[in-house]
């Protein structure tokens, strides 16, 4: 995973890789229908535009994509929040799917960090899965629909059909921040603040480091071994961290408090997308535990 300080490089580094991997691939680039042009050449001008246009302002649905199998990919847009599938989730593409006819009909990724992303829409398509042959983690990615708005007063729009992913083979800083992968390159910077520096480093270890002592860490009980078990893991995370983040000695309170930052931006981001849904008709299952608003995904 390479990650970048501006989108700009991020954006040419994956088109690039793309271009000239030599692996199974397929890329995918649609024809916006356009709703309510004056004539055909107004038609032609706002297709032309919508090419250049970020997924922010076409509805998550990118206008060409290229997959490439064991590459990984990113959500784009909130398909099921309750599900984790939320914008910003990454995948590794593991299997294509194409229909009779050679069309791409869906896309099966398996998530990085967690198997909880996905997990009640993998149960839906269990048997889905065996007749593709992919493993038990293999999560359906299908086609979504996005009306995009091309004048102010919303007479002339487009209808794009597409996947909910762009490449994942380089990330921002901010938009790699949560995220959890096997390995990360970083070109350092002098024109990078610390900040972002820091960014892009310490949180992905602390995150991993967590991990593998969450259960103990996390426990919410507090009797006395309960209490002398999260002390030591504390403990040993902290040394392991100063031994492997080069950037100045942290001491326990503030790794404690980088912590507890990161699992609040969690559940922040996660109460807003939720109230979101909500707002669009949506909302959580009724079965979700709020408690998994702080869980390491």
């Amino acid at each position: 995973m390479e990650i970048y300080n501006r989108f700009t490089d991020n954006d040419g580094y994956c088109n690039a890789y793309i271009t000239c991997a030599s692996t199974s691939k397929a890329a995918m680039a649609i024809d916006d229908v356009i709703i309510g042009a004056k004539s055909a050449e107004q038609e032609a001008n706002f297709k032309f535009k919508l090419h250049k246009k970020s997924v922010i302002d076409t509805g998550g649905l990118p206008y060409h994509i290229t997959f490439v199998v064991g590459k990984h990919y990113v959500i784009t847009t909130n398909i099921d929040v309750t599900d984790g599938l939320c914008n910003g989730a990454v995948g590794k593409l593991v299997h294509l799917e194409f229909d009779e006819s050679n069309t791409l009909i869906t896309v099966w990724l398996e998530f990085c960090g967690s198997d909880k992303v996905g997990r009640k829409k993998r149960q839906k398509a269990a048997a889905l899965a065996v007749q593709n042959r992919v493993g038990n983690l293999a999560v359906p990615i299908e086609l979504r629909t996005a009306n995009i708005s091309l004048t102010s007063d919303r007479k002339c729009i487009a209808k794009r059909k597409h996947f909910p992913l762009t490449s994942a083979l380089a990330l921002t800083i901010h938009k790699s921040q949560g995220g959890t992968f096997d390995e990360i390159v970083y070109e350092y910077s002098k024109a990078h603040s610390q900040e972002l520096v820091y960014v892009a480093l310490s949180q992905h270890l602390l995150i991993d480091l967590v991990r593998e002592r969450v259960s103990v860490i996390e426990n919410k009980n507090t009797d006395t071994n309960t209490n002398s078990k999260k002390l030591a893991a504390w403990a040993d995370l902290l040394c392991s961290f100063n031994s492997m983040c080069k950037g100045g000695t942290r001491t326990l309170p503030q790794i404690k408090s980088q912590w507890s930052i990161i699992k609040m931006t969690k559940k922040k981001i996660k109460s807003v997308e939720r109230k979101n849904l909500r707002q669009t008709g949506g909302g959580p299952h009724p079965t979700t535990n709020p408690e998994n608003a702080d869980d390491i995904c």
